[in-house]
């Protein structure tokens, strides 16, 4: 697009990230006078502004809490990479800013693995999106590992040992949608083969009934009006209230 276009369609250049929270990241000073004892890397607080050191980074693990949260973004629109061959992996996730609200949640909830809060970024048509990215973590090898296949974000069969209730709230909440009779699985990124391995994972682990739906040249799940009721209970203790208008 020329710049005379885009001045007439009063579009900007490029994506850019308006500024709303500080990009220092404080240094943690140390103390010697604490006469406590403290689990070290327990992620009991929260990290965000703050300057850790690389050993500190390589002992910040994930709880079993944020380690689930990451399994359900990761099968929506969250991705995972790595800046170079041998650097740790990291987590980045968009979502639209009419989700203010949940990526706030969300941020609460990983807070620990964080440098800040979201940044807002405005596009070329001047719409605007929340940007939220983690921390470069060792921790985070073993979710590389299980979605990442030469570079590219796939399912396998052994996704069905990291799904739980709490993976399938965060997953629904970020690409489901429900209807009168069921629920969708907004798939349409996975192919048909990784398409059958969740029905089937979905099915051995929940008991849930789901069909493939053919959307265009692509597929969804569609979570049949027989387990709708099932998949209710399992998520809804742990859906942000944000999103509980998809239950509905």
């Amino acid at each position: 697009m020329s710049k005379e276009v885009r001045d007439k369609l009063n579009v900007l250049q490029k994506s850019r990230i308006i500024s709303i929270n500080s990009t220092k990241l404080k240094k943690i000073e140390p103390n010697n006078e604490c006469k406590l004892i403290a689990i070290y890397g327990s992620n009991l607080g929260s990290n965000i502004g703050l300057r850790l050191s690389q050993q500190s980074l390589d002992n910040l693990y994930l709880t079993p809490l944020i380690q689930q949260i990451l399994v359900g973004i990761l099968l929506g629109d969250a991705n995972i990479r790595k800046v170079g061959e041998n650097g740790k992996p990291h987590i980045q996730y968009n979502q639209g800013f009419i989700h203010l609200n949940h990526i706030l949640y969300l941020s609460y909830l990983l807070s620990p693995i964080l440098t800040h809060y979201p940044t807002l970024v405005q596009q070329r048509d001047l719409s605007t999106y929340l940007h939220l990215h983690t921390r470069a973590l060792s921790s985070l090898i073993p979710l590389y590992e299980l979605f990442i296949r030469n570079g590219v974000k796939k399912i396998s069969p052994s996704i069905v040992n990291w799904l739980t209730p709490i993976s399938l709230a965060f997953w629904a909440m970020d690409d489901g949608s429900s209807t009168p009779e069921g629920f969708y699985l907004n798939t349409h990124s996975f192919s048909y083969e990784e398409q059958i391995i969740l029905q089937k994972a979905l099915l051995y682990k929940f008991g849930l009934e789901c069909n493939i739906h053919k959307h265009g040249k692509q597929f969804k799940l569609y979570i049949k009006a027989k387990s709708k009721l099932l998949f209710i209970n399992l998520v809804k203790p742990y859906f942000s209230p944000f999103f509980l208008y998809k239950l509905n």
